[in-house]
Parts: structure tokens; C-alpha cells; sequence
């Protein structure tokens, strides 16, 4: 990456380039079928670049973006039932030319963003079915404009509104005859927040309102959050109420039928009419040592979550299904300045279950139970660090049978950098699965197990 920075003009140019060769041997099931197998057809290559400017204009900042970026890939399938000649090819462009102006009392900005891609999946023998080809490409403009306000008032601490609107077009053979190639999504949404100080405490009360408009449903969707946050001294606790509104992708709704998998176009958005949220926060501080702790717990039941679930005879496809959410997260971060060495450990509790009598099933593939540790270290220009994730256990279908066992992975990094006046030049090692754990996330799809990955990166801008 090259760039520069004025105060008139700026800019910067950059890219990147990686390749992954991805053959490895497994078992053909593990824990059932200990015949090893060759993993072949997972190899990769992708690469982007990129040039961005910026300069004054309208008593703001413009910023002007262009990049464009491509990856071939081969798409192995199941470890049972490979894939050896499946690939994807993806090429895209992208560009965006946004505006904002602030002040100390206001700001406004707008933004305008455009893509085009295309994505070729091919495979001329597949384990079972016809031969494929097909290619879908995507074109979409979008456009975002928003206004914040803040006020010389006691109370009102900031009020703003703004609109968004997204319009695609795509043209795909992997389409049903009845899909609509052309969708326009539209938004609208405002927000406030309110507040008083009480001495050395603080009361605040944040408001935020949306409307979305599906143009496949062709119908308005309303939202909205309001949260209570009260701060004293080093303790923070808050309160909040919020609904939510996603649409399906026409992909899931409209895409061509093929073996063991069908469309759904009645699929609707999904929705989460009501959801709570309380949690608190203590940050507190001694010689050498800050301490920061917290916890949060939310209940908010999706009507009509999109599942992939197989039908009587086997037939997969997307459809809506009402689940009961519940979950709880905690997390603490201790840091030593002195002696540059930061330490953080999270779990969280997600009970995503199916909204079924006396039958509280995890979703498919939704880990109830998650967890992560992790430690930095940073003395100077090196930085080493070394995190565990715990993945809880999965079910692969609607039902508690067929359990997939919850696993611990180990991952490694270790980066220098150079400054030489103002070019830096940084290394990176990564180790992921540090100890050559081969447990997978999703059945069938095996894990290489240990991966090393060396990263170099040069840098010049005008400031070290």
C-alpha cells in the first residue's frame, strides 16, 4: 500500500495476493469410516487492489474509492462424496464517492456505491446429478443520506434522520422462470438521545425508529430500539427493547431446482417482534493494572427464522420456522501497560431452539454453548498472541439425535514491523489449529487440521 495525506488532496493505492495449495488426508467419516481419503480440488487464489482519494470540497471531505477483485477456487463437497473437478470463479468491481461535513453542532453526508460481479459455479462430473455451468451476475446502486443534529441543550444530546435505498439487478440461468430479476429495497430512520447528569451520575435514554420496504413482499416493515443506559462512576448498566426485520435473498427464494435441493417462493423475512436486553459494566483501575468486566442477557423470540430443513423425501430447502431465543454473555479483559500484556476470556449461552411443545431442539448447527481466551503481548515493534475457542455441541438436523461432540481450536500469531522513515514493512505468522485439531464445524466437510500461514505486507505513507 502507497499513499498520501494533505489537507487539499489525499490518496492511496494498495492491493493484496494469496494462494492456498489445500490437499490434505482424512478419514472418508470420522469416528465411523477410518478409510484416509485425499482431500484434492480445495486449492485457492484470490487477489484485490485498490485507489482511493480524497480532497475538500462543499466545507467537507469527498472520498472517492475504486477496487476491483477476483478468486478461483475449487469446491471440494462432501468428505464422502467429493467434488474433484467443482470450481467458482468470482470477479468484481466496485466504487463509491461519499461526502460528509461536521461541525461542532451538526453533520451531513451522503454516500452513492456501486457494484458489479459475476460468479461462474462449474462442474462437468459431479458425484451424483447433471453436469453444471452456470454463471449469475449482479449489479447494485446504492444510495445513503443522513443528518445528525447536535443541539446547545441541558437534555437533547443529539437527534438525526436519514434514507437509504439499494436497487439489483441479476441476470442468472440458476433463476426460475417467475423470478424477478430486479429488486429496490428502500429505508427510512431517525434517532435521539436524550440525557441529564445527576451529580457524578449519568442518565441517557437513546430512541431509534426505521421503516424497510421489501419490494418482493412489496410490503413496509417497522422497527425500533430504545435503550436506557445509567452510568455511575465505573459501573454502567443498561436496558433495551428493540424489533428487527431481515428479508430473504432472491437466491433463496427464486434459484433453480436441482438435485435434492428446491426454492421456496413463499419464503418471508424473518422477524423479531420483541426483544429485551439487560446488562452491566464495571471498568476499574489500579498502578499497573485495569481491570474491565461485563454481562448481558437478551430474550427475543424470530417468527419465521429461514432453516434449511429436507422435506419427507429428502428434498432440502430454505423455509421459515419460528424459534425461541434466549442467551446470556460474559466477558472480562485484564491489561498490564507496563509490561504491555493484555489477557480477555468471553462465553456466551444462545438457546436457539425450535418453537415446538415439550420439544426445546437447538437449531441446526447453532452452538448453544461458545467460549474464547485469549492473550497479547506487544513489547515494542513485536507482537505475539495466542487465543482457544470453544465450539459447542451441533445438531445436523430438526431433531437432538446425531450429536456433533463440542471442540477446543488453538490458534498462534507473531508480527514484526519495520519503520524506516515513512515505509513500514510487517511480518506476520499464523498458526491456526495450533495442535492439529481435525474436528469440523459442519458433518462431512473435514478440517486440514494444522495451518501456517506467512504474511508480508509494505506500507509508505507520508506520517510513520
Amino acid at each position: 500500500e502507497v499513499g498520501r495525506a494533505g489537507r487539499a488532496l489525499g490518496w492511496s493505492v494498495g492491493g493484496h495476493a494469496r494462494s492456498l495449495e489445500g490437499a490434505f488426508d482424512y478419514p472418508r467419516v470420522r469416528g465411523l469410516d477410518p478409510t484416509p481419503e485425499r482431500r484434492a480440488n480445495a486449492d485457492l487464489a484470490e487477489w484485490s487492489g485498490f485507489g482511493a482519494a480524497q480532497a475538500a470540497a462543499a466545507g467537507g471531505e469527498l472520498r472517492l474509492r475504486l477496487g476491483a477483485e477476483g478468486l478461483e477456487r475449487g469446491l471440494p463437497g462432501k468428505g464422502y462424496a467429493p467434488s474433484v473437478r467443482a470450481r467458482q470463479e468470482l470477479d468484481r468491481t466496485r466504487g463509491s464517492l461519499a461526502w460528509r461535513r461536521s461541525e461542532a453542532a451538526y453533520s451531513v453526508g451522503a454516500s452513492l456505491s456501486a457494484v458489479a460481479q459475476a460468479v461462474r459455479y462449474a462442474d462437468p462430473a459431479p458425484p451424483f446429478g447433471l453436469p453444471y455451468d452456470e454463471t449469475t451476475r449482479v449489479r447494485s446502486l446504492e444510495l445513503r443520506t443522513g443528518a445528525e443534529r447536535i443541539p446547545a441543550s441541558r437534555w437533547l444530546r443529539g437527534y438525526g434522520a436519514g434514507a437509504e435505498g439499494l436497487v439489483q439487478h441479476v441476470n442468472s440461468g440458476s433463476l426460475g422462470e417467475h423470478a424477478p430479476r430486479t429488486r429496490t429495497d428502500v429505508g427510512a430512520f431517525a434517532h435521539a438521545t436524550a440525557g441529564v447528569e445527576l451529580g457524578p451520575r449519568d442518565l441517557e435514554l437513546t430512541a431509534n425508529l426505521r421503516a424497510d420496504r421489501d419490494d418482493v413482499a412489496g410490503r413496509w416493515y417497522p422497527s425500533h430500539s430504545l435503550a436506557g443506559r445509567y452510568g455511575a462512576g465505573p459501573l454502567t448498566v443498561h436496558l433495551a427493547h428493540r424489533s428487527g426485520f431481515s428479508p430473504p435473498s432472491l437466491g433463496d427464494q427464486f434459484f433453480r431446482e436441482g438435485v435434492a435441493v428446491a426454492p421456496n417462493p413463499d419464503l418471508q423475512p424473518e422477524r423479531i417482534p420483541s426483544e429485551w436486553e439487560a446488562g452491566a459494566a464495571l471498568s476499574r483501575s489500579a498502578p499497573g493494572l485495569s481491570l474491565d468486566v461485563g454481562a448481558r442477557a437478551f430474550t427475543g423470540d424470530v417468527k419465521g427464522m429461514i432453516v434449511w430443513l429436507p422435506d419427507f423425501r429428502f428434498v432440502w430447502s430454505p423455509r421459515n420456522t419460528d424459534v425461541k431465543r434466549r442467551g446470556a454473555e460474559a466477558w472480562i479483559a485484564a491489561a498490564w501497560p507496563d509490561r504491555a500484556l493484555r489477557v480477555t476470556g468471553s462465553y456466551a449461552l444462545a438457546a436457539v431452539t425450535y418453537d415446538r411443545e415439550g420439544d426445546p431442539v437447538q437449531v441446526a448447527y447453532r452452538p448453544r454453548h461458545s467460549a474464547q481466551l485469549r492473550a497479547e503481548w506487544t513489547p515494542g515493534p513485536w507482537r505475539a498472541a495466542a487465543g482457544a475457542l470453544l465450539t459447542g455441541t451441533r445438531y445436523p438436523g430438526p431433531a437432538a439425535v446425531n450429536a456433533l461432540p463440542r471442540f477446543w481450536t488453538v490458534d498462534l500469531d507473531l508480527a514484526r514491523e519495520w519503520r524506516a522513515g515513512p515505509a513500514a514493512l510487517a511480518a506476520a505468522l499464523h498458526v491456526d489449529r495450533l495442535l492439529d485439531e481435525k474436528e469440523s464445524l459442519i458433518f462431512g466437510f473435514p478440517e486440514a487440521g494444522r495451518r501456517i500461514r506467512l504474511e508480508l505486507r509494505a506500507r509508505r505513507a507520508d506520517r510513520p
